[in-house]
């Protein structure tokens, strides 16, 4: 296992190797200067000459500093694949984001209260994003270069 600390000697992220069905891992968990977890997620090592390449393929799960869910996303050779859920530090649903390798489908916005907020979908990059930020819409954007 290895660890990464910071200049002040707080732990910062952690790694633990380990191998499945002849594919090398690393276990990787990031966090707050608080010391409780940013994120976890697992990284595939592929070997070159002579560094590894690290990529994602796992769930990803990142954390508010006092612990609860902020976002889960799914990864799949490096790339966002299925529903990625944010959610508010209450625990409600802020947003769902349907992707395929690596490309932005769909999204939907909710309240904190569960009301959907916006939508949209998108065709080959093109389509209408809202963003929001604490139920807020704060810009939107149009047309390819989207995703």
């Amino acid at each position: 296992m290895s660890f990464t600390y910071d200049e002040r000697q707080r732990l910062v992220q952690t790694k633990a190797m380990s191998t499945l069905h002849d594919q090398q891992y690393n276990e990787v968990t990031e966090f707050y200067p608080s010391g409780s977890v940013r994120s976890r997620h697992f990284e595939i090592v592929e070997s070159k000459r002579f560094a590894g390449v690290f990529r994602l393929d796992s769930t990803y799960t990142q954390y508010y500093p006092e612990g609860q869910v902020k976002r889960i996303a799914r990864y799949e050779k490096g790339q966002l694949n299925g529903n990625t859920t944010g959610h508010y530090p209450s625990g409600s649903l802020s947003s769902i984001m349907v992707y395929e390798e690596g490309r932005l489908l769909s999204v939907r916005y909710f309240d904190q209260d569960g009301i959907e907020l916006d939508h949209g979908e998108f065709r080959d990059g093109n389509g209408w994003l809202a963003v929001h930020e604490n139920g807020v819409k704060v810009s939107v954007s149009s047309g390819m270069g989207v995703l």
